[in-house]
């Protein structure tokens, strides 16, 4: 069931996940600063309106919560290429199509399966 670590045919997405965990780790260490040294409360009670400061501030960390869970999403997936696990469904075991993983390279379950996730989360919400 599981592929070699070096699996040729998961280089591809091993690049693209390190890329972009790159790329998150950069916007997540920028955005941690620009809020300790208070620069979008600066920027935005210059505007005069504390409403909306708070609400930008709310905002900027849930934008910082999002890259976070995505960094997450990504150290997985490194993780299951290095096990061999990568392309697998977690829930069921079938592969997951190539095409599936080249749009979602984190992919962990078959587009079936993450189906029946994603209509269990809102069942339960």
């Amino acid at each position: 069931m599981a592929s070699t670590p070096d699996d040729a045919r998961y280089q591809e997405f091993k690049q693209k996940l390190r890329a972009r965990r790159d790329e998150l780790r950069y916007a997540v260490q920028e955005g941690l600063q620009a809020m300790g040294e208070g620069k979008f409360a600066r920027e935005i009670g210059d505007l005069g309106d504390e409403g909306l400061a708070a609400w930008m501030q709310n905002l900027h960390v849930a934008d910082l919560r999002h890259d976070v869970e995505e960094l997450n999403d990504i150290e997985q997936a490194l993780e299951r290429i290095r096990t061999g696990d990568y392309g697998y469904c977690c829930d069921c075991g079938s592969e997951v199509a190539p095409a599936r993983l080249r749009a979602y390279p984190t992919a962990k379950r078959c587009l079936e399966c993450q189906e029946v996730y994603e209509r269990k989360r809102r069942d339960y919400a």
